[in-house]
């Protein structure tokens, strides 16, 4: 067997000079080459977005194996993360990547190897981010006082009151009601610095001013005429009215937001007077107005677009409704429920005409923050319906939500008395756990625009227990709110608060809904002490980092 072995080999050494070969008389076949063939951003792109996350490199065979600690990243902060095999491509997380930058990535020579074990050769994609928009020359040349974002603007704030049924405030107007008066039909005095030094003294550093502005229009005060009108020229002594009270504000370094309030010739969609085309350039006409008027002001000033929209459906018959409707009216409801489609795209619709008025009128409105709400201001609809509109400069829209729930308990007419297991303080976090996860999370602005329960009890007078989980309720709901990111303003309603023995009216019956902190008749005394330290409980909370 030896013998035969060594001449077997001795003839295959002879063969192969031969022939070239031995054996097996079959021919290699050549490899197909494993290529680099793509990359998202692409190899000398510019203008890449800024937020990028992912960076996709493609190759023409399946990729068996590859080393991502091999690979590089040159530029700015930039770093390297987990990197995720696709067939034919890598998807490799990227971090740190900044605006107006340019970035180097590198994968060397035999990392990645197809499954046949062919090593690809070595990549290099170099790309540009885009830069951010230019607004150092808005304004009087320069954004100095406008630095703040839409996250940023909130941490900013301490706790935040609305002054409630004042500049919104609507009554029966007469040869003798004036625009000032107007302010007081709804059971407040005419606002007074005084006031306002007052409510920055209490601890709070941010006032929301709900302000309706139709019936202060050149067109015509009343509602019906207002809805008729093809057009809406604000009077001018009203915004100097509105301006004063925003003044008395940035002179106390308070945090404001002016906003369209009531103004229900397109807040309270009648769709027997609706038309839509109209009801569109009369609103973006009343924001250029308001925000040509303020364009000054620094970022101490935010504008929100509207307040609580919702719909009225009639029955067919006619009645006279006080404050709102004339006789010979149609008899309507209010209803608050789920919007259909085409309301939250009547919504989604304003929003963006909002946005893009106040931009359009220049100066620092180019990079102010501005708030946009969902339907009714409901957090849960909000969620639902809300489309964030497009916004010409980054980082600077806010979602607005209202915070009065459970509703048993905080509104009047209602016989819950009592707050704070722990199953409702949960529902809280539940509840802005959503918010943070669908806005705040996405880099979009959260505030809580109103929130509270309005003051009620079940005897004669509040039981100790009730005045304890009323600051209870005040002070968790902050809390929680700041917890998550978002700013909070109390509703406080103000008016005819006190009752013929000087104590704090109970909601319900002909007081209606009582949300007073102070009695704005009485050099501002504190009639709501429970709530009032409840909210300022909360507002030592700290906010999210």
């Amino acid at each position: 067997m030896k013998y035969t072995n060594i001449l077997k080999l001795l003839l295959c050494g002879v063969m192969s000079v031969i022939l070239g070969s031995c054996g097996d008389d079959k021919t290699d076949t050549p490899t197909t080459p494993f290529t680099f063939v793509s990359s998202d951003p692409a190899n000398g792109a510019t203008d890449v977005d800024y937020t990028l996350k992912t960076i996709k490199v493609t190759y023409s065979d399946k990729i068996r194996s590859f080393t991502s600690g091999a690979f590089k990243i040159e530029g700015g902060n930039a770093k390297l993360g987990n990197s995720v095999l696709a067939g034919t491509a890598i998807n490799i997380s990227v971090s740190g990547i900044k605006a107006g930058e340019t970035y180097t990535l590198t994968i060397p020579a035999d990392n990645v190897k197809n499954e046949s074990g062919t090593a690809a050769e070595a990549v290099s994609i170099t790309f540009t981010t885009a830069k951010k928009p230019d607004t150092s020359s808005i304004g009087h040349g320069t954004v100095a006082g406008m630095e703040l974002g839409c996250k940023e603007i909130w941490q900013e704030i301490r706790v935040g009151m609305n002054l409630g049924n004042t500049l919104e405030a609507y009554g029966a107007w007469d040869a003798n009601c004036t625009d000032e008066i107007q302010e007081t039909l709804w059971g407040n005095p005419m606002t007074t610095k005084a006031m306002i030094d007052a409510i920055k003294n209490a601890g709070f550093n941010a006032l929301r001013l709900p302000t309706r502005w139709y019936n202060h229009s050149e067109e015509g005060v009343e509602l019906k005429v207002a809805r008729a009108s093809s057009t809406i020229t604000i009077k001018d002594n009203w915004l100097k009215r509105v301006k004063e009270v925003v003044d008395y504000c940035i002179e106390n370094d308070m945090y404001v937001i002016l906003n369209s309030h009531h103004d229900n010739w397109y807040d309270r969609i009648n769709y027997a007077e609706f038309k839509e085309e109209v009801v569109y350039e009369k609103f973006e006409s009343m924001w250029k107005q308001i925000a040509s008027y303020f364009a000054e002001y620094d970022q101490h000033l935010i504008f929100a677009g509207m307040n609580e929209v919702i719909y009225l459906e009639s029955d067919g018959t006619y009645d006279k409704k006080d404050g709102e409707f004339e006789k010979g009216d149609l008899k309507y409801r209010e209803n608050w429920g789920e919007p259909t489609a085409k309301m939250n795209e009547y919504m989604n619709k304003m929003n963006q005409i909002f946005v893009d008025a106040v931009r359009s009128t220049g100066g620092n409105n180019e990079v102010r923050n501005l708030v946009v709400q969902s339907w009714a201001c409901d957090p849960d609809k909000g969620i639902k319906g809300l489309v964030v509109p497009k916004d010409k400069v980054e980082g600077r829209l806010s979602v607005e939500f209202h915070y009065y729930q459970p509703w048993d308990y905080a509104s009047t007419g209602t016989t819950k008395y009592t707050w704070g297991s722990s199953s409702e303080q949960n529902d809280v976090d539940k509840k802005f756990d959503a918010l943070k996860n669908k806005w705040y999370d996405n880099g979009i602005g959260v505030v809580m625009g109103e929130y509270g329960a309005c003051y009620k009890f079940k005897g004669t007078q509040p039981t100790e227990q009730e005045l304890s989980d009323r600051k209870l309720f005040h002070e968790v709901v902050l809390r929680k709110a700041k917890e998550h990111g978002f700013a909070g303003f109390y509703w406080d309603n103000g008016g005819n608060c006190l009752d013929a023995n000087g104590n704090l009216k109970c909601s319900g019956g002909n007081n209606g809904e009582v949300f007073a902190l102070f009695d704005r008749h009485n050099n501002m005394k504190v009639v709501d002490q429970a709530a009032l330290d409840g909210i300022m409980a909360g507002a030592e909370t700290e906010y999210i980092q």
